[in-house]
């Protein structure tokens, strides 16, 4: 029983090693992992620790661009989508049936 709750705060305690480098450098795991600046500074970092950790969990952040607690009606954006797939289905059968109209549109 020690042996596996050892193991697990061995575990649990790189996980939270690991996010805290992540906090102080000012940077996500996908940008850590994907080594998306390269050779460049990261452009988020302050240069300080105690900077970066503040903007983590103390920045204000922006409004959020969904709102989850406003009920939605189906929007035009769904109708065109529904439209375009069934323009794009018609194109495809005239193509299959040898439409020479279809086929030289594709």
């Amino acid at each position: 029983m020690f042996i596996v709750a050892a193991i697990g705060f061995v575990f649990v305690g790189a996980l939270s090693s690991f996010h805290a480098y992540l906090i102080s450098t000012n940077q996500t795991t996908y940008e850590n992992f994907k080594d998306a600046h390269g050779w460049r500074t990261n452009p988020f970092n302050t240069g300080s620790v105690f900077k970066n950790c503040f903007e983590v969990w103390c920045a204000r952040i922006g409004p959020p661009r969904v709102r989850f607690d406003v009920p939605t009606s189906e929007d035009a954006s769904a109708k065109t989508f529904e439209r375009e797939l069934a323009e794009e289905d018609a194109r495809r059968r005239d193509v299959e049936m040898g439409d020479a109209a279809g086929a030289n549109d594709a």
